[in-house]
């Protein structure tokens, strides 16, 4: 499995929890949670970005490449610390041991890590997790 599908695949997992909404046809609303495809987008305001960082092994035969780190980043609301734990915590309640779905399973997470208010007053939270692909 590609990271570009292991990436969309987890965000898929979440919209499908309706943790946020994934790839919107006509763009995010101020109200939604955002998932993007790696970093954060400016808006809105509530947001989960999904990023690889590490972990790939050496690719097989059959093109499977193992184990991937895989980090999760979460902003809530302005000047509402809490939503951003509500966000983390939507998350790691599907990610966290996540059996096989969508050709994915996950074994290990560590986090919430706090990474304090952005320049518009978000609090930002970060989660890791160790995702293998099946097959």
């Amino acid at each position: 499995m590609k990271d570009s599908e292991l990436i969309t695949a987890m965000a898929q997992i979440l919209a499908a929890a309706e943790v946020g909404v994934w790839d919107p046809p006509s763009g995010f609303t101020a109200n939604n949670v955002a998932i993007f495809y790696g970093p954060l987008g400016t808006t809105p305001n509530q947001a989960v970005g999904i990023t690889r960082y590490g972990g790939m092994g050496p690719l097989t035969n059959d093109d499977h490449r193992g184990q991937r780190l895989v980090q999760v980043r979460v902003r809530g609301k302005p000047g509402d610390p809490k939503s951003a734990d509500d966000i983390a915590d939507a998350v790691d309640a599907v990610l966290a041991r996540m059996p096989r779905t969508q050709g994915l399973s996950s074994e290990w997470a560590s986090g919430p890590l706090p990474l304090g208010a952005d320049g518009n007053r978000r609090t930002e939270l970060t989660l890791n997790y160790l995702v293998t692909p099946e097959g």
